[in-house]
């Protein structure tokens, strides 16, 4: 599991992570109390940690025809001069050496 969280004025904060979840076949997410959590199957998971797989995208039922569009992505290291801490991003395939 990963998890972050983004501070916001008032004393608010949001919570994310993504989590590894037994049994599922497509992503999965839930939200309670300024927190979500985007649930992955574990060959998904393992595809996009040990591939070059970028990301997936997944719909997720909510009942009465309506629909919430998943997307998980890699974060590569940005090409420009950024000043965002990259420490964990995973190296951009467009960095020419």
């Amino acid at each position: 599991m990963i998890e972050e969280k983004t501070e916001f004025p008032y004393n608010h904060t949001f919570y994310y992570c993504l989590q590894k979840k037994e049994g599922i076949k497509n992503i999965e997410a839930s939200f309670s109390e300024n927190s979500i959590c985007i649930f992955v199957p574990e060959n998904m998971a393992a595809e996009l940690t040990t591939t070059d797989v970028v990301g997936f995208d997944s719909k997720m039922s909510l009942g009465e025809e309506k629909d919430l569009l998943l997307l998980i992505e890699k974060d590569f290291v940005c090409l420009d001069q950024t000043l965002e801490d990259q420490h964990d991003n995973y190296p951009n395939p467009n960095t020419f050496y």
